[in-house]
């Protein structure tokens, strides 16, 4: 991908945007590091870029296969019932409610980036003014760090 076919980011929509990072700043980034980094990074983000438009459904089934997961272990690690789980797994327009979405999050071993796309998917947000979410946010980053 060439550097000049690559959109400016204020062309994309709010909800792709990546928020910058106060160890990260690519407008600092001479054009061999932009290079190397495109290099490195490109299959990923090119990999992510076919799963844009996907459903709640489609996207947690395309998380759970990719971290090589077993749906047992995901629904049990998410708390809920062997049932449930398959109702979600058949039905591409699934809508959770926010705690399954927060458990399914939690039973995929999603990371704070995927559970913050995941919940999107669902029409969700974590919210830094409720209690719940604060706890999760931080069970989430807490349990990734954590390995």
């Amino acid at each position: 991908v060439e550097r000049s076919v690559l959109r400016p980011l204020s062309e994309f929509d709010e909800c792709c945007v990546v928020k910058e990072t106060a160890d990260f700043d690519y407008r600092e980034m001479d054009d061999e590091s932009y290079e190397n980094f495109l290099a490195e990074n490109e299959s990923a983000l090119l990999e992510r870029m076919k799963h844009i438009s996907d459903s709640f459904q489609q996207y947690l089934f395309y998380l759970i296969e990719q971290k090589g997961l077993k749906h047992s272990e995901v629904y049990k690690r998410a708390i809920i019932t062997k049932q449930l789980f398959s109702k979600i797994k058949v039905n591409e327009n699934y809508h959770p409610d926010k705690a399954t979405a927060m458990r399914l999050c939690v039973g995929a071993k999603l990371n704070i980036d995927e559970t913050k796309d995941l919940l999107g998917r669902a029409g969700y947000a974590l919210s830094p003014c409720d209690k719940r979410d604060i706890i999760f946010s931080f069970f989430i980053t807490s349990t990734v760090s954590m390995g």
